[in-house]
């Protein structure tokens, strides 16, 4: 087993902070979506203004979910469009 260095580190999302260890290489991503996520939640907060911090975190929660979702299905198409190909050259190669 690798020995990986972790550091702590803590973020921030929508105001309450949250500690977390990361190596060096996922300090970066891990900021970025912290940064993300904040403006997400700060945009359905102006969209919003009658809903409370919760359902604006909420929100976010599912719109990435959903985004999410859809990267998968679209590369779950993609892997079966390739293995479909592979199929129709094999079919292909033995019919001539």
């Amino acid at each position: 087993m690798s020995d990986v260095l972790l550091h702590k580190i803590d973020i921030t999302i929508a105001g309450r902070k949250y500690p977390i260890k990361v190596t060096a290489d996922e300090e970066p991503i891990v900021r970025n979506i912290e940064k993300k996520l904040n403006q997400q939640i700060h945009a359905f907060q102006l969209k919003y203004a009658d809903k409370d911090k919760v359902d604006c975190v909420l929100m976010t929660l599912l719109t990435v979910a959903f985004e999410n979702a859809k990267k998968e299905a679209s590369s779950n198409n993609d892997l079966l469009a390739k293995k479909l190909e592979n199929i129709e050259q094999l079919i292909d190669s033995a019919i001539l």
